[in-house]
């Protein structure tokens, strides 16, 4: 067997339970944790508590066949990768199978190599598919910071005229107040000037 990363959860129903003791010692080698049902209602019912990676189910149980569980679970999600095991070769399963886009069809007595094959190709699926979000996101997040590295230059390229204003007209006043030439109407045509820079500043945080 080559070498691969354990995916953390299958999802596995079959009612015969010597069968299923069987081929859970299997399927324990290729995930983190094996949820095990004996039909299809209580596969569904794990499938929607767990949402494992791979679902491998028997088709002829009671309660609820794997044929009428994976057309639920596809309903739920469409990309879930499902595996049929059975020991019935009949055509009309063989082409619901078809129809739902299930990942296999293995009939019984199960050809261990064939599992193990098709089981590391869908292992191999789902990690591709795990690396290509977490680079996607990884893009998303440079994106984000790339936007937010312009607009913080964009502020500070705004902020540069009226600091630079600010800054004069508060140096002009002491200067003229020290020297005695401060008049009052200029004084006050000075503070509406700094009032109305520290307006713009302040519009420019909230756009911000």
């Amino acid at each position: 067997m080559k070498k691969f990363r354990p995916i953390k959860s299958i999802l596995y129903i079959e009612d015969e339970k010597e069968i299923q003791e069987e081929l859970a010692e299997v399927l324990e080698i290729f995930c983190e944790e094996l949820y095990r049902a004996d039909d299809g209602f209580q596969g569904l019912e794990l499938f929607e508590k767990y949402h494992p990676d791979i679902i491998v189910t028997d088709i002829k149980m009671p309660i609820m066949d794997g044929i009428e569980m994976s057309k639920k679970i596809k309903e739920s999600n469409p990309a879930m990768p499902i595996i049929f095991t059975t020991a019935f070769s009949d055509v009309d399963y063989f082409q619901e199978a078809i129809e739902l886009q299930v990942e296999g069809y293995l009939l019984k007595p199960i050809n261990l190599e064939l599992l193990e094959k098709k089981i590391l190709e869908i292992i191999d699926t789902i990690h591709l598919k795990e690396e290509l979000a977490t680079k996607e996101q990884m893009l998303l997040q440079s994106s984000k910071l790339a936007a937010m590295g312009e607009m913080v230059g964009n502020i500070g390229h705004q902020w540069k005229q009226p600091l630079s204003a600010i800054t004069m007209s508060a140096t002009s006043m002491k200067i003229l107040k020290e020297t005695g030439q401060l008049a009052d109407e200029e004084f006050y045509e000075k503070c509406d000037l700094i009032n109305n820079y520290a307006q713009y500043l302040a519009q420019t945080i909230d756009d911000f």
